[in-house]
Order: structure tokens, then sequence, then C-alpha cells
């Protein structure tokens, strides 16, 4: 007598009998590229399900969702409901992973069936989530020609450039006041100021990416001195 189990993505027997007996198994796929975007710092991963022998993985197992640099780096398991299994029957599933760390990010989802795991599917697109801007700058004198700047911290913020323009000239966002560092704080003497010139300022927060590049927030409001 000859006893078959079998499941979608792998089959077993036991042969109680003389002969011998085989079973078609179903390997489990790669997963589908997923798609992204991104709301504040809520990332939606869609995941477009694949099906093995018929079925659709969503119901029968699931996907796990993975997050990773953009530039590349190790994988972590992202927070939200991407941090659990993504199941279901519609034929694309979702998953959202709120409050995500600032910088840039890909994901990836592969599908999980009983004990068995596809291969990873390809990363996302990028997706980008800088740090909030600064808000409450304030502009003013200081002696010898100075001109000193607070402001309040952006969230997300690891770094601020400083970036300013005369009355009649235009802010020139390539090259900061504070050069190529960012300034670590929340304040900042602009010491190149020329005494008796009416300067406007701005600041912009920045994160350092996943390349060692910048990334920057919109601008603060503006302020202004002399």
């Amino acid at each position: 007598a000859c006893m078959i189990f079998a499941q979608l993505s792998g089959a077993w027997w036991s042969n109680s009998g003389g002969g011998s007996t085989t079973a078609a198994t179903a390997t489990v796929p790669a997963g589908n590229t997923p798609t992204v975007s991104l709301a504040g710092t809520t990332v939606t991963v869609n995941i477009s399900q694949i099906s093995v022998a018929g079925q659709l993985v969503g119901v029968l197992g699931g996907y796990t969702v993975k997050r990773y640099p953009a530039n590349g780096g190790a994988a972590v398991t992202p927070g939200g409901t991407c941090g659990t299994s993504v199941t279901g029957a519609a034929a694309a599933l979702s998953c959202t992973e709120t409050s995500t760390p600032r910088g840039d990010w890909r994901y990836t989802a592969s599908p999980t069936l009983f004990q068995w795991t596809g291969a990873e599917s390809p990363t996302s697109a990028t997706v980008t989530i800088a740090p909030d801007p600064a808000s409450g700058l304030a502009a003013t004198a200081a002696p010898a020609g100075a001109i000193n700047l607070g402001w309040t911290a952006g969230a997300g913020a690891t770094g601020y450039n400083v970036y300013r323009r005369t009355t009649a000239g235009a802010y020139d966002f390539t090259t900061p006041v504070n050069g190529a560092t960012p300034v670590s704080g929340t304040a900042y003497s602009d010491t190149t100021a020329v005494s008796g010139t009416a300067y406007n300022y701005v600041i912009r927060s920045t994160v350092i990416g996943s390349a060692g590049q910048q990334i920057a927030s919109g601008n603060s409001n503006e302020s202004a001195a002399v």
C-alpha cells in the first residue's frame, strides 16, 4: 500500500509495500518587485501576488517584507504592518511602515508557503524621506559685523545648512554659508557677513543618506538682519 501526502510547494510519501512511487511537486517562485509610495514618514509597500499550483501565495502563506539602505547594506525588518507576514486573497496586497527612519530605502518581498520560502524579489525603487524643516529661525546682528542665527530643530535632522542672500539677490543652494559640513546644533554665527549689508537667511535640515550624500529638507522660515 502506498500513501501520498502532498502540499503545494513540496511532497513526501511513505511506501509500506513493494515497488516505487513518485509525486509531482511545485516550487515557490521569486516574489514580484514591490512598488512603494510615501506620505510623510509612512511608506506603503504594494505587492503583486504570485501563484503556486493555481493558488495565491497570500492565501496559503504570505510575504516577508525587508527594508534595505538604497545604496546597499544589511536588511532590517520594517515596522508597522510590514513587520509581519503580509497575507490576503486580493491580486495585489499592501502593507505600511509608519515612522520610517529618515534616509533613502528600498524594499523587497519574499513569498513564504508552509516551511518554504521563495527567492527574495528584486528591490523596489528608492523612497527618500527627508527630515522636517527647521522652524523659528531668527537672525540678529552681533558685534564686529557678525550675524547670529538660532532656530528650532527639525524632526529627523542630524545637521543643518545655512543659506543667505542680499535683499536683491537669490539663494545659492549649492554653497551653504557654513561650508561642506552641516552645522550639528541649532545655532550659527555668520562671521563672513559684511557690516551694514542687509541679509536674508534660511536653513535646510539634513540627514546623511546611504551613499554618504546629504538629504535636505525644504526651507525654514526666512529671517533678515543687517
